[in-house]
């Protein structure tokens, strides 16, 4: 399977954005303000180490560093915003303030 990631740009393109994707938003669905126990931690922990370790085996390029984490972010965002939890550092990003 790897072959194949490693002959089509494309296809670990895909699976890189993919993962990133999913582990995100999975991690802002079930954990809106992050995590608040230790096992918590843990989890999205591990979810990272696994994220870096598929995202630097489908794409085996040093631009794998800058992509994986951006794509994350912004679906753990997505994900925030998507459970509708209201408070100050949770709302959405809004860039007409001062403090964003």
């Amino acid at each position: 399977m790897l072959e194949k990631l490693w002959r089509s740009r494309v296809a670990a393109f895909s699976a890189a954005i993919g993962a990133s994707a999913v582990v995100g938003g999975s991690i802002g669905l079930t954990m809106p303000r992050f995590p608040a126990t230790a096992s918590q931690a843990l989890i999205v922990m591990t979810a990272g180490a696994r994220l870096c370790l598929v995202v630097g085996l489908a794409k085996r390029s040093r631009w794998a560093m800058l992509l994986a984490p951006l794509v994350s972010v912004l679906s753990f965002q997505v994900g925030r915003v998507a459970t509708d939890v209201h408070c100050p550092t949770i709302d959405r990003v809004q860039l007409d303030t001062t403090y964003a």
